[in-house]
């Protein structure tokens, strides 16, 4: 098994600045073939977005890992709603800090 870490493409750092986030993987199987796909607009961006269920399931792993599960659930519901708040003492109250 080998694997060679990432290195500076020099066709894509010649692209310039706006071609940054570009990236190519090539992967080559011991039988000799050889995948490669690139990107050239990184994840989330206007070019190449993510789905609202892989927002979701993110943020449901990130501030469940620090509120709890059930408490960001409801904080979920609360910004889903965020254009109707009109305070933040729900918000408050879903963290346990009330004001």
């Amino acid at each position: 098994n080998s694997f060679s870490g990432p290195e500076i493409d020099p066709e894509i750092d010649a692209l310039g600045r706006a071609f940054r986030h570009m990236a190519r993987l090539r992967v080559e199987t011991t039988d000799g073939q050889a995948f490669q796909q690139e990107e050239n607009h990184r994840r989330g961006s206007p070019q190449n977005p993510v789905d609202r269920e892989v927002i979701e399931r993110k943020f449901d792993t990130l501030a469940g890992a620090v509120v709890g599960h059930e408490k960001a659930e409801a904080l979920k519901q609360w910004i889903a709603g965020l254009e109707a708040q009109t305070d933040t003492n729900d918000l408050m109250a879903t963290l346990g800090q009330r004001r």
